[in-house]
């Protein structure tokens, strides 16, 4: 079964997307959706049309959809791929100023289809005040100087697969050193998931499992990390990536809302989590919950992609952009030709990802199939 770069980028898109769209409907839920879990994809639900941080359609055309991303999708098929095709021959790794730049511009063109423009002009509003404010050393929106969010995974993962260091240690410090607005161990994280992504574009799927793979590379990357530094980011990266595996495998074959209301009760309730020597002091945005829960989701399902998406959807918190960053890992590692192929007891997963694939294709105009990345 091939898997070429391009089938690659298209499943990291696609999954993303469907990730995005699944989490949706429970987004900002405290509390883990009862058994059975659904199955089909609710997100017309969301009542934020229209928003910068949420759905980017009107009510009319939301409404009449199920299955609908919301801003995570959007930024990526209508700034960030834009961008990283518009800079595709430039031998900069990461320039984070040409991404503003690219924003301001972007804001004041006309935008197609016009559908989504005031919810698009709103979102890069936001991003481009965000990133004054850090300049200023003062707090805007989702931002304040010192507190560690999850602004890097949002703005920059899937650069990673086209976009990314030669050698894992080397992606890891772009990612950990460039993303300006994480704060303090957030650009550990940014760093880490960045690493796994980039590498999961060049890595043969069927050739291994997916949970194997995450861990045995997710530890190696650690240890080049420890030896090369003397700071203490690689051992708290380590201390999630154990806590959560031993977490995950220990719930496999329960439900998936068992899953989440054990990690809420062993992670999340406690002040301070046994294997960090904090708390979660940015809530529902804090990148080491954002990291527990993708581990913890990947070690409880490691070779099912669909069963640890809902998992992770259904889960407290930031559902939509929690699934969707699950997605991306996921799409980049199986690409989009194997990801056709899977079955999953009691859900059409094909079926589900044509939904998506029908929305982006007849809303955004964006076919997955001619993306416009290449890879460095």
């Amino acid at each position: 079964m091939p898997n070429t770069f391009d089938d690659k980028i298209r499943g990291m898109l696609l999954l993303g997307a469907y990730g995005d769209a699944l989490g949706a409907a429970q987004e900002g839920q405290e509390t883990p959706t009862p058994d059975p879990l659904p199955t089909r994809l609710v997100a017309r639900d969301m009542p934020e049309w229209g928003e910068a941080w949420g759905t980017w359609l009107p009510a009319i055309v939301h409404a009449k959809r199920i299955g609908m991303p919301t801003d995570d999708t959007c930024y990526r098929l209508c700034v960030l791929h834009p961008w990283l095709a518009a800079i595709a021959d430039d031998d900069r790794t990461f320039d984070e100023a040409s991404l503003r730049d690219f924003m301001a511009a972007l804001r004041h063109e006309p935008l197609y289809p016009e559908w989504y423009s005031f919810a698009c002009r709103d979102h890069l509003t936001a991003w481009l005040d965000m990133f004054q404010a850090h300049q200023e050393n003062r707090s805007e929106g989702l931002f304040s100087p010192g507190v560690p969010g999850v602004f890097g995974l949002f703005l920059y993962l899937e650069m990673a697969a086209v976009r990314h260091g030669t050698t894992p240690l080397e992606t890891f410090t772009v990612y950990q050193r460039q993303a300006s607005l994480d704060q303090g161990y957030a650009k550990a994280v940014t760093g880490f998931v960045a690493t796994l992504v980039s590498l999961a574009v060049n890595e043969a799927a069927e050739t291994s499992s997916f949970g194997d793979w995450f861990f045995d590379r997710g530890r190696a990357v650690l240890d080049d990390l420890a030896a090369a530094t003397q700071t203490q980011e690689a051992a708290s990266l380590r201390g999630v990536l154990e806590a959560m595996a031993q977490l995950g495998r220990e719930l496999r074959g329960e439900t998936e809302s068992t899953l989440n209301t054990v990690f809420k009760q062993r992670v999340l309730d406690p002040p301070m989590p046994p294997f960090l020597d904090h708390a979660f002091l940015g809530g529902l945005h804090d990148p080491y919950r954002v990291l527990a829960q993708l581990t913890a989701t990947i070690a409880y399902a490691p070779d099912d992609p669909a069963t640890a998406l809902r998992a992770i959807a259904h889960s407290c918190g930031n559902t939509a952009t929690l699934a969707s960053l699950l997605g991306s890992l996921l799409g980049a590692w199986y690409g989009a030709e194997q990801l056709s192929t899977l079955h999953t007891e009691g859900l059409d997963f094909q079926a589900e990802l044509d939904i998506v694939e029908t929305n982006l294709t007849e809303l955004f105009h964006f076919d997955l199939g001619q993306h416009g990345l290449h890879s460095s």
